[in-house]
């Protein structure tokens, strides 16, 4: 008996020790395209900066939080960070708890991951890829023009991405479908009065006629477009 309970205090230990990682085992973990790395931060602070490839899901706004982890595959190896480790260590639990099991916490948060001079994006950009008047002219069509406003930080955004590929390859001939980037976008973004992703609008002669503004599944976005088409 002793020796079971040495070998799951082994076991335990060794797992608590590999939960929290310094800046260089992050780093090194990281370059993988087969892994999910999640900024827990609010979206302010993402913006500001935040390490390569990371997707936003803020921990604070906790409601919005789970159901986002809820679209996370959690087979696959999960890094997570925050600015200095409070609120990553709390989403650590909540995703131990979830049953992600191949977990990685960034020791010191994004404080750590700067002094070391690793790289790091911002989402500010100062001219809009797009004006009003560019905008106007994408949805100057005869056919039912489909616009998706996502960001690459958005879960349910890259969630939805391969099925709004597929619907706008299908209805081709009855849909013009336009993807456009909200963090380069600001301004238009604030014209347009899109607050919050995802966000899917549809407009016939000019005029929006409906908006989408939740994770939808491929059957259900088919259907509102085929009515929207009839």
């Amino acid at each position: 008996m002793k020796k079971i309970l040495l070998l799951l205090s082994l076991i335990l230990y060794n797992c608590s020790q590999h939960s929290k990682i310094n800046a260089n085992k992050f780093n090194t973990g990281i370059n993988s395209t087969n892994i999910n790395l999640i900024d827990v931060r609010t979206y302010d602070e993402f913006a500001l900066g935040h390490i390569p490839n990371s997707i936003n899901i803020d921990f604070n706004n906790f409601d919005e939080f789970k159901e986002n982890i809820d679209l996370i595959d959690k087979n696959k190896a999960t890094y997570i960070y925050c600015l200095s480790g409070g609120r990553s260590s709390k989403a650590y639990a909540y995703l131990s708890e979830k049953g992600f099991t191949n977990l990685y916490e960034l020791d010191g948060g994004i404080m750590s991951w700067r002094k070391n001079s690793f790289p790091e994006r911002n989402l500010i950009s100062e001219v809009d890829e797009l004006t009003l008047n560019d905008f106007n002219k994408l949805i100057d069509s005869d056919k039912l023009v489909m616009i998706s406003v996502n960001a690459n930080w958005c879960a349910p955004c890259i969630k939805m991405k391969p099925t709004l590929k597929k619907l706008s390859v299908e209805k081709d001939k009855e849909v013009s479908y336009h993807s456009i980037n909200y963090d380069t976008n600001k301004g238009l973004m604030a014209l347009l009065k899109i607050y919050s992703l995802p966000s899917i609008k549809f407009y016939k002669n000019e005029k929006l006629i409906y908006s989408i503004n939740d994770l939808i599944d491929e059957d259900s976005l088919r259907n509102i477009i085929s009515n929207l088409i009839d």
